[in-house]
């Protein structure tokens, strides 16, 4: 194992120390009542160490968002079925996310109508570029209004089955009855096929 290796998986359990220890504050207390200092106390590090990762109290609860979107981006673009990229992506965030951790983010996020505003912002490209994706597979323009709509059905599926699953649901059947009602969804806004005459 080299120095390199090794300094890098301490950066990162130190990273995860203070998101852990700010969403735990975040949920317990607010986000406007944590403090830095509340913070960096209760992950056991310096002040100026949260700072160092973690400009602001912001980036401690968007980062994980910011993470994400940059996840769902990457699946979007694989070229594979738009829901089998969602699939694949709400799959793998449950699993990475623990579900006490992602009820405090939820919670978080509920209580501030600011950091909503924001976690909308960050996931913005991942949404574009879910449109676009759809909009091909559908044989449409991606400014088709039948697309707006199922993109914005796809979104509200998708946080719903994210708030059931910070609820302490199950993960397998909030990701299949997510992907049910969106696949429905997209079924039903879906031009009908042409078929040729005889």
């Amino acid at each position: 194992m080299t120095d390199t290796s090794l300094r890098e998986r301490s950066k990162a359990r130190r990273r995860a120390a203070i998101e852990r220890a700010a969403w735990e504050l975040f949920a317990e207390r607010g986000y406007e009542a944590t403090t830095i200092p509340d913070i960096a106390e209760l992950a056991e590090v310096a002040p100026r160490t949260v700072t160092l990762y973690f400009p602001n109290k912001a980036d401690l609860v968007l980062g994980h968002v910011r993470s994400a979107a940059g996840r769902l981006e990457e699946a979007l673009a694989a070229g594979q079925d738009t829901i089998d990229a969602l699939r694949a992506w709400l799959v793998a965030e449950f699993e990475a996310v623990d579900g006490p951790t992602a009820a405090a983010l939820c919670r978080v996020f509920a209580a501030n109508p600011l950091l909503r505003g924001l976690q909308t912002v960050e996931l913005a490209g991942a949404v574009e570029r879910g449109r676009r994706a759809l909009a091909r597979e559908l044989g449409l323009s991606d400014g088709a209004l039948v697309v707006q709509l199922l993109t914005g059905a796809i979104v509200g599926a998708l946080s719903a089955a994210i708030d059931a699953r910070a609820a302490g649901h199950d993960v397998a059947e909030v990701t299949e009855t997510a992907l049910r009602v969106v696949r429905a969804t997209v079924k039903a806004g879906a031009p009908p096929r042409r078929t040729a005459a005889r």
